[in-house]
């Protein structure tokens, strides 16, 4: 085996394990074959936000997870801060229902990754 051919195995799987389905008029959802700290799969959702960028959303997993594990982000608490960093680093928005960021069609590969690096950090 060759770097050439352990690139294109490694993107043949990845692309296999992608699901992808509409969720309206432009918009998908995707199931990425990376799991979050609880073992699912991060799923995010994506669709156009107008000017040509793109919204990237957790679909509110994110706070549902924390809320299930019954961890309160609210208090002054170490984990508080460390989401805040990670929100920060990343460029996110933190509605306390979802984590959200917006993109532009030309960084929308790099920022989806980007962006599930982070929820999975969380």
């Amino acid at each position: 085996m060759n770097c050439d051919e352990l690139k294109s195995t490694i993107l043949q799987w990845f692309g296999s394990e992608i699901e992808c389905r509409s969720s309206g008029e432009d918009s998908l959802i995707a199931t990425f074959p990376v799991l979050r700290l609880n073992g699912d799969a991060i799923e995010i959702g994506i669709s156009p936000s107008g000017n040509g960028l793109w919204r990237l959303t957790d679909l509110g997993e994110t706070h549902e997870m924390f809320y299930l594990a019954d961890l309160d982000f609210h208090d002054d608490y170490v984990r508080a801060e460390e989401l805040n960093q990670i929100v920060v680093a990343h460029r996110l928005k933190d509605s306390e229902q979802e984590i959200s960021t917006e993109v532009g069609g030309d960084e929308l590969a790099v920022k989806v990754f980007d962006f599930i690096h982070a929820l999975q950090s969380m």
